[in-house]
């Protein structure tokens, strides 16, 4: 490989122009016109800008696959994800603390279990505004209708071991069969939505849509622990006002 390929394979790598390669070299734009075969006094050029690029010489000079650059980790994340907007979403600094840490952490799965914690956290804020104010810009009353019937026959048997009157379990019951989220926790009921969910947030975020701060309590900011493996749930002061292990489903 000439010198010039290098060069332009580290271009192509990182982004840059031939005259923005050069100035991060140390060299001018010029120089590079000319060195064509990376011999003699070339090679001390060939190491220089390998230093300079703070990058082994055998990977500038071709013989060796250099390690993926984070906006390439990044490309590869979307591509892989079930849901590639969410991603970019929760991946956004305005949302995560450390976007590097989250390359790590999604990897490549389509859907990895913190960033489905995530968007549980986020579903989940969604389902206690629109219990309290029964108003919400997702399709909530269509979800929740398909999954009412089996959490409300699973809360009848729940009642029915209950030590209590039959009165107070006709009342219950009753209690359950018109509002939902008196048949679950909100955490369960989440659990039960998030696909449908998930795809409508992922339509509106495609769509340019951005009628949902309310419903998600935005401004939402997230960072991970890596000693507890903890997801860190962050107010605007960047004040942590919950904590989510990626190894359980987690509790309001």
């Amino acid at each position: 490989m000439t010198f010039i390929e290098m060069i332009d394979a580290q271009c192509d790598r990182l982004g840059l122009s031939r005259k923005e390669m050069a100035e991060k070299c140390g060299i001018s734009p010029e120089l590079i016109q000319y060195m064509e075969d990376p011999q003699g006094v070339q090679e001390r050029l060939v190491v220089r800008c390998a230093a300079a690029l703070g990058i082994k010489l055998t990977v500038f000079t071709g013989d060796e696959v250099p390690e993926p650059t984070l906006q390439e980790k990044r490309v590869a994340l979307l591509a892989a994800a079930r849901f590639p907007k969410i991603r970019m979403f929760l991946m956004d600094p305005a949302c995560c603390v450390n976007p590097e840490k989250s390359v790590v952490l999604f990897g490549e799965d389509g859907m990895s279990p913190a960033e489905r914690h995530l968007i549980l956290e986020l579903l989940t804020n969604a389902l206690y505004r629109f219990c309290e104010t029964n108003c919400s810009g997702f399709r909530f009353d269509e979800y929740l209708f398909r999954v009412h019937s089996d959490l409300f026959a699973n809360y009848s048997r729940e009642v029915g071991g209950m030590q209590i009157s039959d009165e107070e379990k006709l009342a219950l019951m009753d209690t359950a069969r018109f509002t939902v989220f008196a048949c679950d926790t909100m955490k369960n009921i989440a659990g039960k939505i998030v696909k449908p969910f998930a795809e409508e947030f992922e339509e509106k975020l495609a769509n340019g849509v951005d009628d949902f701060d309310e419903d998600l309590t935005l401004p939402f900011r997230w960072d991970f622990n890596d000693e507890q493996m903890k997801l860190l749930i962050l107010d605007a002061a960047n004040t942590v006002t919950r904590e989510i292990s990626i190894a359980s489903s987690g509790g309001k």
